[in-house]
C-alpha cells in the first residue's frame, strides 16, 4: 500500500474467476474509471447503464446468441463501407409497428442466387422520380386477381413480341375485348401495308367502309346489300 493506493506486484494471469494475482469471492464496487489492459471476460450478465464506446470490437456468438433489447432506438453510424452478413441461415429485418426504410444515396441493389419475393397486405407502388424503370426476366407474369391491371402513360405504349407472337384473350363473352372505345375520333391502325388481316368470325362495322385496295373479293353463299343508293 502506497499513497492510499494498493499495488500488487504479482503478474499471475487469470483463466477463470478463481485464478490470477487477485481473487475476490465477493462483489467489487468501482466508483471511478476501470482500465483492463489485456482481455476482459464476463461469464454472467453484463449490464452497462451509461454511454459505451467500443473500439475494434469483435463479438463471438459461439457460446450463445447476441441479443440487443430495450425501449429506446439503436443508431449505428460509421464513416466507411460496412457489411451485415450471415454465413448460414436467414437474415430478418422487421419493424413490427413501423416502416423498414432502405435508402441508398447512389442506388439500392438487391441480389439473390434464388428467387426474390416482395409481398404486401395493402396497395403498393414502385416508382422512379426520373429515368426509365426496367423489369426483365426469362418471362414476365402480371396478375391482377379480381382487380384491374392499368397501363397508363402520357407517352407511347409499345408492345413487341418475338417469334411467339402476341395473344390477347378474355373469358368474358359479354364485354369482350375493346380497342379505342373510351374516347371518340381515335384513329386505329391495324397491320402494315403488306400485312394480311384475318377476321375469324362475324364482322360488324358501325360506320362507313372504305376499301383502298386494287382488288376486292367477296366469297359468300348469301350476300345481302340493303342500300337504295347503291
Amino acid at each position: 500500500r502506497a499513497n492510499g493506493r494498493v499495488l500488487m506486484n504479482s503478474t499471475v494471469d487469470a483463466s477463470n474467476s478463481t485464478t490470477g494475482a487477485l481473487v475476490v469471492y465477493g462483489g467489487i464496487g468501482v466508483s471511478k474509471n476501470l482500465y483492463v489492459e489485456v482481455n476482459s471476460f464476463v461469464v454472467g450478465a453484463f449490464d452497462v447503464d451509461g454511454a459505451t464506446t467500443l473500439d475494434q470490437t469483435s463479438i463471438n456468438t459461439t457460446d450463445g446468441q447476441f441479443s440487443v433489447s430495450g425501449t429506446n432506438g439503436i443508431n449505428m453510424i460509421v464513416d466507411n463501407t460496412s457489411t451485415f452478413k450471415t454465413t448460414t441461415g436467414g437474415l430478418t429485418l422487421e419493424a413490427q409497428t413501423g416502416t423498414v426504410i432502405i435508402d441508398g444515396d447512389t442506388g439500392v441493389t438487391i441480389d439473390s442466387n434464388s428467387g426474390i419475393s416482395i409481398d404486401a397486405n395493402a396497395a403498393s407502388n414502385i416508382s422512379t422520380a426520373s429515368g426509365t424503370m426496367t423489369v426483365s426476366g426469362i418471362g414476365l407474369n402480371l396478375q391482377g386477381g379480381s382487380g384491374e391491371i392499368d397501363l397508363t402513360t402520357t407517352g407511347i405504349i409499345d408492345i413487341n413480341g418475338g417469334t411467339g407472337g402476341i395473344t390477347i384473350d378474355t373469358t368474358d363473352t359479354s364485354i369482350g375485348i375493346k380497342i379505342g372505345v373510351e374516347i371518340s375520333s381515335v384513329p386505329i391502325n391495324i397491320g402494315h401495308s403488306s400485312s394480311e388481316t384475318t377476321v375469324g368470325g362475324n364482322f360488324t362495322i358501325g360506320g362507313n367502309l372504305t376499301v383502298l385496295g386494287s382488288t376486292t373479293s367477296i366469297e359468300s353463299t348469301v350476300t345481302t346489300i340493303v342500300d337504295n343508293s347503291l
